[in-house]
């Protein structure tokens, strides 16, 4: 990556980081874009494994950095995806992107998979019925 191209992407994101929308993902985002940039001499490896976890959380705001994280460090073009909520399968028409939505079930979280809710305790009682 050359040093003006990362001066660009690096002034865009800290743009739409002031917008106050997607706060984490953006923070992640230059994170990412700073080690791929500076290589690996400006953190550990144990710290990069931390970032790259950090999108399995069940932590809604460090999944985000998770992916911020992944998206700065990666710029891989985009040449087949899978919804993994629908598991559809599809080339994208511009390969240089990620894909904002799934192109069957129109889910934007297409990359991610669908969570199982927790129940509580009490939901998982059978109910009482009364007696007529």
């Amino acid at each position: 990556m050359k040093e003006s191209e990362f001066k660009s992407k690096m002034l865009y994101a800290e743009s739409m980081l002031s917008f106050g929308e997607r706060d984490d993902y953006w923070k992640g985002y230059i994170h990412g874009l700073n080690r791929r940039f500076h290589g690996e001499d400006c953190e550990p490896e144990s710290e990069k494994k931390k970032w790259e976890d950090a999108i399995f959380s069940y932590d809604d705001a460090e999944a985000e950095r998770g992916y911020g994280y992944r998206d700065g460090l990666t710029e891989v073009a985009v040449t087949h995806v899978t919804c993994l909520r629908c598991t559809w399968s599809w080339y994208p028409r511009i390969h240089t992107e990620r894909p904002r939505i799934c192109a069957k079930c129109k889910s934007p979280y297409w990359d991610r998979k669908k969570r199982v809710p927790i129940r509580s305790v009490e939901s998982r009682k059978p109910k009482n019925k009364p007696e007529a």
